[in-house]
């Protein structure tokens, strides 16, 4: 299980989100890209630091 369906799965796991974030806007951004996608740009971005 990935660390977000692990937050996902806590009881009122809502309450630990910032104000004004809900898991609708995360899951859009979350299964935008394949878990391949995004560690190809977490490496790309590393590169850039």
């Amino acid at each position: 299980m990935l660390a977000y369906e692990k937050l996902k799965s806590l009881p009122n796991a809502q309450q630990y989100l910032k104000p004004g974030i809900t898991f609708e806007l995360l899951d859009f951004q979350a299964y935008a890209l394949s878990n391949t996608q995004w560690a190809e740009t977490m490496l790309e971005n590393k590169a850039t630091m």
